[in-house]
């Protein structure tokens, strides 16, 4: 690091690349606070060295925001996930399939701050993106799918909202998951959701 410094001096994007790596590496050995320093530091020199709407930048803010929200600083990695998913809406607009991941971790950073109605949005958008994509038929769609309705379930469950027209719509998406599933019956996700099927069958039968 200090002889690119020496080389290159404090502002180039090779430098903000060793700046990252050094924050990828504190950060696989738990050492949240360093990953953290080292990590804006690679997003500020990103900034400078290759401006704000650059697409490394766009990485750097999310991998900072990730660094934080491990380190429990939920509300500053929300406003750093926020920021590089309008960066990208700007440039790409809403069809770019980078989407579908920025939605998904704003989804349960909100999940943890109990943000149900927001986080289900955004965990809907991650959906319909990765449909978009990669087809009904997917890994990637099959795990959005499974997202969506691991969080409707832990609402439900939690929330006692047993009403019938939210577990109706529920089993309807928590069937397309399974049946996405089917292929390999022995996979350990379709017998657990089988299992939670099953569960809430019972309690629409219960509450009718």
């Amino acid at each position: 690091m200090n002889i690119y410094q020496q080389v290159y001096g404090a502002i180039h994007e090779d430098l903000a690349s060793v700046f990252r790596m050094l924050a990828r590496i504190h950060f696989l050995m738990d050492d949240l606070p360093q990953a953290i320093s080292f990590q804006k530091k690679a997003a500020i020199v990103f900034e400078r060295a290759l401006g704000v709407d650059h697409p490394d930048t766009i990485v750097a803010y999310v991998h900072l925001g990730l660094y934080c929200h491990s380190a429990g600083q939920i509300s500053i990695a929300l406003r750093l996930m926020y920021r590089a998913r309008y960066l990208t809406l700007l440039l790409y607009g809403e069809g770019h399939p980078d989407l579908a991941t920025f939605d998904t971790n704003i989804g349960l950073m909100l999940h943890g701050l109990k943000e149900y109605k927001v986080s289900l949005r955004f965990l809907r958008n991650a959906l319909n993106v990765q449909i978009r994509y990669h087809g009904d038929e997917s890994v990637q769609s099959a795990m959005g799918c499974e997202l969506e309705t691991s969080y409707i379930i832990r609402v439900s469950i939690v929330k006692f909202l047993v009403g019938t027209t939210l577990l109706l719509v529920h089993l309807q998406t928590l069937a397309k998951c399974i049946r996405q599933f089917r292929k390999k019956e022995e996979h350990l996700a379709c017998t657990r959701k089988c299992w939670v099927l099953m569960m809430l069958e019972q309690k629409v039968v219960e509450t009718v």
